[in-house]
C-alpha cells in the first residue's frame, strides 16, 4: 500500500521550507525567506509555526529572529508581541467562525502577512456499520461508513480522511487507510485499483469532493474502509476545506506522488511541482478550517499486534 498521504501533511512543515538555489563560480547566492505555517479553528489546539526557507541541499530549519508578531480578528487587535526567537506559537485563545483573521509578521526587514476565515462547517450525520471479512490480499474490512450531507458550506470543498492509532495514542505511520467503492463527484487523483480483485476500486488515503459538486449530491453516500492488522482505534475526520488549504494539499500530494513514492524513478527525471502558497511576502500557509471526527474501534486490536 502507498504511504502518500502518511507525508501529505507533513508538507505544512517541509514542502514550503524549501527554496531553488543557484550555482555560481563563487559559490551558491541564497536568499532566505520567512516562512509561516497555520491551520486556525475553533479548537483551543490552534498552533502557528515559523521558520526561514533553507536551500534544498539542506533540512535544518531555523527560527525567526527579533520577530514582531501582530494579529487581529476582524478590526479587533488579539496581539502584537516580540520574540527574540519565534518558532513555534500556541494561542490561547479560540478563533470564531465566520470571522477574518490578518497576520503579519516584520523581521529581518521584512514585513510578510496574510489573511484567513475560519468557514461555516459542512453538516452531516454519519452512520457506521462494523464489517469483518478477509480477502485474499490479508486486508480486513472493518467498517461500511454512510455520510448524509444535510447543509454544504458554501465555497468550501470536503475532505474525508483518517489516522490510525496504536495503543499508547501514536499515530502508526506504516500504513494509509483505503476507501472502497465509487463516492459521487470524489476527485479521481487519488483513485486507484487492485486489478483482478472484485470491486477493487478505491481512494488511496482520502476521499476529496471539490466545492463545485457538493451540491449536487442528493442523496446519502458510502463507502468501506480497509484496515490492516495494526491499530487500537481510526480517527475518521470530515475537514470542511476552504480555496486555499484544498490548494495546498492537492498540491501537496502530487508532490508526494511524483517524488517520495518508494518505486518511483529517481526525482531528476520529474517536472517540479510548485507548492501553493498564501503568505505576501514569504511562503507557507494560513488558512481556516473546521473538523467533525469520530472514532472506530479495530475489533481485532490486541496489546501485541503494535509490535506486528
Amino acid at each position: 500500500m502507498s504511504k502518500i498521504f502518511i507525508r501529505l501533511l507533513s508538507c505544512l512543515l517541509i514542502t514550503s521550507c524549501t527554496f531553488d538555489y543557484d550555482i555560481k563560480d563563487t559559490g551558491y547566492l541564497f536568499t532566505p525567506k520567512i516562512v509561516v505555517n497555520g491551520l486556525i479553528s475553533e479548537s483551543d489546539q490552534n498552533i502557528l509555526y515559523f521558520t526561514q526557507s533553507v536551500p534544498k541541499m539542506s533540512d535544518r530549519l531555523k527560527p525567526i529572529d527579533n520577530a514582531r508578531l501582530i494579529l487581529h480578528e476582524s478590526n479587533q487587535l488579539l496581539l502584537d508581541s516580540t520574540f527574540i526567537k519565534l518558532d513555534t506559537l500556541k494561542l490561547d485563545f479560540p478563533f470564531r467562525t465566520g470571522r477574518e483573521y490578518r497576520i503579519e509578521l516584520h523581521a529581518q526587514d521584512h514585513k510578510v502577512h496574510s489573511s484567513a476565515v475560519v468557514p461555516f462547517p459542512h453538516k452531516l450525520k454519519v452512520d457506521t456499520v462494523s464489517r469483518m471479512s478477509e480477502n485474499n490480499f490479508y486486508q480486513r474490512d472493518f467498517w461500511k461508513v454512510t455520510v448524509d450531507l444535510q447543509t454544504v458550506s458554501p465555497g468550501n470543498s470536503l475532505w474525508i480522511k483518517g489516522d490510525i492509532y496504536n495503543g499508547d495514542g501514536t499515530i502508526d505511520r506504516r500504513y494509509t487507510l483505503e476507501y472502497k467503492g465509487v463516492v459521487p463527484f470524489a476527485d479521481k487523483i487519488n483513485q486507484e485499483i487492485v486489478m483482478g480483485l472484485e470491486g477493487g476500486l478505491y481512494y488511496n488515503g482520502f476521499i476529496r469532493i471539490g466545492k463545485q459538486y457538493l451540491s449536487d449530491i442528493k442523496k446519502p453516500f458510502e463507502f468501506g474502509m480497509n484496515n490492516i492488522y495494526y491499530g487500537k482505534h481510526i480517527k475518521l475526520q470530515f475537514l470542511t476545506v476552504p480555496e486555499s488549504y484544498d490548494r495546498y494539499l492537492i498540491n501537496c500530494y502530487e508532490f508526494e506522488k511524483m517524488y517520495l513514492q518508494d518505486l518511483d524513478p529517481p526525482s531528476m527525471f520529474n517536472s517540479s511541482v510548485p507548492i501553493f502558497s498564501n503568505i505576501e511576502g514569504g511562503l507557507g500557509l494560513f488558512s481556516g478550517v473546521q473538523s467533525y471526527s469520530i472514532n472506530l474501534e479495530n475489533p481485532y486490536y490486541s496489546d501485541d499486534s503494535d509490535d506486528i
